[in-house]
């Protein structure tokens, strides 16, 4: 199991997309600060989970959120905490958008 625990810088851009309900998604990308960590644990060698580790701090990270119709959700409002696999956080209400 890989686990990151910090900071990252993130962004984000609206992208056309036919099979979500609005016809648009979120597409977001993020790279770990300097400074943040990362652990694996499991049945591997140590060398694999260093290469493992060393991987995930040292590249970008993406993934695509299919978005509703305006005013189709459940509730309103910025979200508070977005979780990205691995444990990360992106705090303060808002993603920047490009």
């Amino acid at each position: 199991m890989l686990q990151g625990d910090g900071k990252v810088a993130m962004s984000g851009v609206l992208v056309p997309d036919e099979m979500s309900p609005s016809g648009r998604a979120l597409r977001v990308s993020w790279r770990p600060s300097p400074t943040h960590g990362a652990t694996v644990r499991g049945a591997c060698s140590a060398d694999f989970k260093r290469s493992i580790e060393e991987m995930y701090l040292t590249v970008s990270h993406g993934a695509e959120f299919a978005l509703p119709q305006p005013g189709g959700g459940e509730t309103g409002g910025a979200v508070g905490e977005l979780r990205l696999e691995g444990g990360d956080r992106v705090n303060g209400g808002m993603v920047p958008l490009r």
